[in-house]
């Protein structure tokens, strides 16, 4: 068998143009990507119509030639670029929507976000899981961080990824209502919601992928997948591990014991990884119920990561907890039992459950002491809500 050559002769090589063509064109086009031959006019191709050639299909460089990039076409600096694909995920309750949703806001008024440079991009939020109270976090996120009219669509709808008319209307959708944005984001949250396969398995996640990778190219749009951690911190993102092979950029959220939480970068091509973001979920009271009772909700506030050994706070995470716990029922109510706040105090270690009993009503105690002594909460009889 004859060896393979990339480059062959004219003589050799079918698709060469004939004497004929030559004769008929004074322009040529070299594998220097130069054009030779004489004539009045440069042609608007002279590409030969037999021959596809590399460098006049305009993707073919030789190495030595290629210059760096000095600009990225981002939307966060360093972080996400356009048509990324990117996943933040964490466990249960870590704030995980709040984040993203401060992040939809930001990019849609261009503000810095965690200290890095943003451009305006606008935004298609799948809300696909607490629906009745994702209305809420978006208006405290709004009034949290003084946002107006930011351009973000939010679909309280699931689709069911990697199916074919679960990608055309995504990709409508971006298309018709963002014709005047250039840069665009899609944030799936949960990709549990919105993805009909099985996450465990490689080749089931890799058509999950390339229906976003479609979504990508036919939008121009960066995609943020929200997704649950597994079983413990070690484990990563949940299911294969097809998924983070795949992204971009992927950010794990997680709890400190005094109730900050942390986002930490786990990955980022051609980046660094070694940053995080501290935040905290502050209570904002949005408005007053028919019986007269605060209706509240968290937005996302930048702070200080805890220092190493430092001693943790209780009281500031009972009223993360009693925030959260709040955030998960729906927007009218505004008080829980406080033998359900109670449960949920010890499920998050705010009451260490190895302890013994007379230590954990001591701890008990303590903590409704100092959450109204601060004027944070109100407890009445057996309720507790949220000043």
């Amino acid at each position: 068998m004859a060896e393979y050559d990339p480059f062959p002769s004219p003589d050799d090589d079918p698709l060469a143009p004939t004497p004929e063509e030559i004769s008929d064109s004074p322009w040529l086009y070299n594998l220097n990507g130069d054009f030779v031959g004489e004539g009045e006019e440069k042609p608007a191709s002279t590409k030969s119509p037999n021959r596809w050639d590399p460098f006049n299909d305009g993707r073919g460089y030789w190495a030595s030639d290629l210059p760096p990039i000095s600009q990225s076409d981002w939307l966060i600096k360093g972080l996400i670029d356009k048509g990324d694909l990117c996943l933040v995920y964490g466990s249960s309750n870590c704030g995980k929507s709040f984040f993203c949703i401060d992040l939809a806001l930001h990019l849609g008024i261009a503000r810095s976000w965690f200290d890095m440079r943003t451009r305006e991009a606008a935004t298609l939020y799948i809300s696909a899981e607490g629906r009745s109270r994702f209305h809420n976090r978006i208006a405290a996120a709004l009034t949290g961080r003084d946002i107006q009219n930011p351009p973000v669509l939010v679909l309280p709808v699931s689709f069911t990824l990697p199916d074919r008319g679960s990608i055309d209307r995504l990709k409508t959708t971006v298309i018709e209502q963002f014709s005047a944005y250039p840069s665009r984001l899609i944030i799936i949250d949960t990709m549990a919601r919105n993805f009909v396969g099985d996450e465990n398995q490689a080749g089931e996640i890799a058509r999950f992928i390339n229906a976003c990778d479609e979504i990508r190219s036919a939008t121009g749009a960066a995609i943020l997948i929200v997704h649950h951690a597994g079983k413990n911190q070690q484990s990563g993102a949940r299911g294969s591990s097809a998924l983070l092979a795949a992204v971009d950029s992927a950010i794990e959220i997680s709890t400190k014991d005094d109730g900050t939480r942390v986002a930490e970068i786990k990955k980022l091509r051609d980046g660094d990884t070694d940053r995080t973001f501290a935040f905290r979920l502050a209570p904002v009271e949005l408005l007053r119920d028919d019986e007269g009772d605060p209706v509240t909700s968290c937005y996302v506030e930048p702070t200080d990561l805890p220092a190493p050994g430092s001693q943790t706070t209780k009281r500031d995470l009972a009223l993360e907890i009693l925030c959260e716990t709040l955030n998960s029922k729906p927007p009218t109510v505004t008080e829980l039992s406080l033998d359900e706040f109670k449960t949920a105090l010890i499920d998050r270690h705010a009451i260490d459950p190895e302890a013994s009993a007379s230590a954990r009503r001591q701890q008990w105690a303590r903590i409704k002491k100092d959450l109204q002594s601060k004027n944070l909460a109100k407890i009445e009889g057996d309720r507790i809500w949220l000043l």
